[in-house]
This record gives structure tokens, C-alpha cells and sequence, in this order.
């Protein structure tokens, strides 16, 4: 038996345990938060009739698949890992669930993607992680590499938290475990020893875990300009094997004709830059991507646009 939450269905504390199925429709139609929606891609009936049980699917898949603003659903899913971080993020690498980079990520990563694509690819919708991990590869939604690095992750987890979960009713600290405990961590991690299994998730691996490698800022938008700034969380700007660009830049891609074209560069001189990225283009809507920083964290981006234009 698990306990509940009643506070977090749709009426607080304030309606009824159970709401009628015409009730749910019109609440995910009108006033579900973006939450809500994330939550709902894993929500499936599990027992009862089988005509509602149909029916109560057919709803899920409804609301999910309604067109939904994308600029807010991005800005909402943003915020809400932001406060999950501040909330429950700090407790460090063996909190393998809430941690930045662990668990809740992947599974952030897999709903957010599907409820900002569903609308247009229905057929994407899976409430099993690595099945939508899979789906969201399949239809050019997830790189094949950034899938593959996610469902790696994902089972390193799963692993590692049935054994703790398994062993603990506290926390799992490291140096106070027995070492039959560290045997089991370093099996489920497939690892030959302990240090290794640790290895895996140690401060060096945590660190770049906090590096904006792979993000991307994606937008429309018909301004003849665009220019960003920028702020990196290290002042190590550049490696001696790879120059700032690449470590602390910002590249700009722009699609042309079904194909992301490289278009510009913003070059880094400390920690806050601000760049013109590129001017006198024709005003016409394109689609844009901002790649964030390889081998730096960024704590703030900012985009500008021509005055009157929009993004």
C-alpha cells in the first residue's frame, strides 16, 4: 500500500475522491496546469469495466493530444524543474531520483518532448520511459546518440535504486554502508568494485553534469537581427585542447528547406557576454535553434530581437 496525496487531485481538498469521467474531459480541456499534463502521460486505467476503461483511455489521449501553446508549456516545464532543483536537487549524487541529471530528469526529458509533440505526432504517446525515449527516436524527436545516453542512464538508475531500496529504509551514504551493500551497488552498477561503481557518478561525472552540452534554445521568429547574451557559471572559458567557442559559446542554427544550417557564432570573453549573432536577414518567420555551451554551465540566456519583431 502506498499513500496518497489528496490534496494534488484536480479540486484540492475541496471535491469529491472520485470525479465523474465528464468531469475529468472539461478539467483537462480548460484547466489542467502544464504538471498535470507531464503527470498524465504515465496515467493509464488499470482495472474495471472494460468499456470505461476504453473510454477513460480515449480521454487521456484526448487531452494530450490537444494543441497547446508551446512557448508557455516550454516556459512552465522550465520553471517547474527549476523549483524541483531548488526544492529537492542538493542532496548530491547518490540521490540518484530528485538529483540534477538523475532519474527525474530522463523521465522530464521523455514527457516534456511528448507533450510538446503530441498534438502533431500522436502516435508518439508511451507512458513507459524508455519505450518514449524510443518512440521520440524513432520520429526524429531524440537524437539517436541523446537516446541512447538517456536509456543508459535511465537503467543505471533503476538498478542502483531497486538494490538501495532493497537494502535502506535512510539515505545511502557511501562511506557508512557495509560491504556487502557496496558488493550489490557495484553488481547493479555492472561494475568490478565499489570505487568503480562510484566512479560512474563521482564529482568529475556530477560537474559535467552541470554543463549545457546538448541544449538548445528553439524559436521562431521574423526579426532581420538576433543577438543573446549570455552568462557561464565558470570562468574557465576555454580547454587547452578546445578553443572558447566551443567550450563557452553559442552556435545559431537556422532551417532552411527541411535542413538545420550552421549560421552563427557568439564568441566568449568572460563570463557575461552579449553578441550580435547575425543582422540584415530578410524579415520572414524562420525556425531558429540556440546550441548552449559544450563544456560550461549557463545560469542565464537572454535573446533580442528588432524592435517591433517577436520570438
Amino acid at each position: 500500500m502506498y499513500p496518497v496525496d489528496m490534496r494534488l487531485r484536480p479540486s484540492g481538498n475541496k471535491g469529491p475522491v472520485a470525479t465523474r469521467l465528464d468531469s475529468f474531459e472539461a478539467y483537462h480541456r480548460g484547466s489542467a496546469w502544464t504538471w498535470e499534463k507531464l503527470a498524465l502521460t504515465r496515467a493509464r486505467p488499470i482495472a474495471g469495466d472494460s468499456g470505461l476503461m476504453r473510454d477513460i483511455d480515449a480521454a487521456i489521449r484526448a487531452a494530450l493530444t490537444a494543441p497547446r501553446d508551446e512557448r508557455q508549456t516550454r516556459h512552465d516545464i522550465v520553471e517547474m524543474r527549476r523549483l524541483m532543483l531548488a526544492e529537492h536537487g542538493r542532496k548530491g549524487v547518490w540521490d540518484l531520483k530528485q538529483a540534477r541529471g538523475g532519474l527525474v530528469e530522463v523521465e522530464f526529458i521523455a514527457q516534456s518532448l511528448q507533450i510538446l509533440n503530441e498534438a502533431r505526432q500522436p502516435e508518439i504517446l508511451e507512458r513507459n520511459t524508455l519505450a518514449a525515449l524510443a518512440n521520440l527516436r524513432d520520429h526524429g524527436l531524440l537524437d539517436r546518440f541523446d537516446h541512447d545516453a538517456l536509456r543508459e542512464a535511465a537503467l543505471l538508475y533503476h538498478r542502483l535504486t531497486q538494490v538501495l531500496r532493497l537494502s535502506l529504509d535512510e539515505a545511502f551514504v557511501p562511506g557508512d554502508a557495509p560491504e556487502g551493500l557496496r558488493r550489490l551497488v557495484a553488481q547493479a552498477a555492472a561494475a568490478p568494485d565499489f570505487a568503480t561503481a562510484e566512479a560512474l557518478v563521482r564529482k568529475d561525472v556530477w560537474d559535467l553534469s552541470r554543463h549545457s552540452a546538448g541544449l538548445c534554445v528553439r524559436f521562431t521568429t521574423a526579426s532581420p537581427a538576433i543577438h543573446c547574451r549570455w552568462t557561464v557559471t565558470s570562468t574557465n572559458l576555454a580547454m587547452p585542447h578546445m578553443p572558447a567557442t566551443g567550450v563557452s559559446g553559442v552556435d545559431l542554427y537556422v532551417k532552411h528547406q527541411g535542413t538545420w544550417r550552421w549560421l552563427a557564432c557568439g564568441f566568449p570573453r568572460e563570463q557575461t557576454n552579449q553578441a550580435a549573432l547575425v543582422s540584415g536577414l530578410p524579415a520572414e518567420e524562420r525556425e531558429y535553434l540556440l546550441y548552449l555551451p559544450l563544456y560550461n554551465g549557463v545560469s542565464e540566456v537572454e535573446l533580442g530581437v528588432a524592435r517591433g519583431a517577436t520570438v
